[in-house]
């Protein structure tokens, strides 16, 4: 079952069927849950492009599948994540407006030490703020940051 899944992922290109698009992101995500679950992992490229292709998808349900393997794999074997798969994670919760996960996502990077540089996922989280009309935010969770490190260091 796996393989099949992972060759449909290394494709990149999905059925313009939605069904069949559905069908294969399903696929492809339990593939992913069944290796991880035996404490093994896909290769880097193909972890990596589910949850590209995750994020990429306009549905709620697919953004938070994408969530929760960025923080599984930041927990379990951060090496595994690039940071163009983070940015485009950071970029579609901007797009649907999800602060509070974007935050989290963040302060989980923190906490397992990827540091990635600034650019990357402050501005995300600099437009989120502007987006929501809260500013201070930002800057109260950019101190909860830099405590989080000074007393981890």
């Amino acid at each position: 079952m796996w393989r099949r899944a992972l060759n449909l992922l290394q494709q990149r290109h999905f059925s313009s069927s939605p069904l069949n698009q559905k069908t294969n992101t399903d696929e492809a995500w339990k593939s992913f849950k069944a290796l991880t679950n035996s404490s093994s992992f896909p290769s880097k490229p193909l972890t990596n492009s589910l949850i590209t292709h995750l994020s990429s998808l306009t549905d709620t349900h697919n953004l938070k599948r994408a969530f929760a393997s960025v923080v599984f794999l930041l927990e379990k074997n951060p090496n595994l994540l690039e940071y163009g798969t983070v940015d485009t994670l950071l970029n579609s919760m901007k797009e649907s407006n999800t602060s509070a996960p974007a935050y989290a996502l963040v302060k989980c990077m923190f906490k397992n030490r990827y540091f990635m540089p600034f650019h990357i996922w402050g501005n995300v989280l600099v437009e989120i703020s502007r987006k929501n009309g809260n500013f201070e935010a930002f800057w109260v969770f950019l101190m909860r940051i830099v405590g989080l490190l000074w007393m981890r260091s």
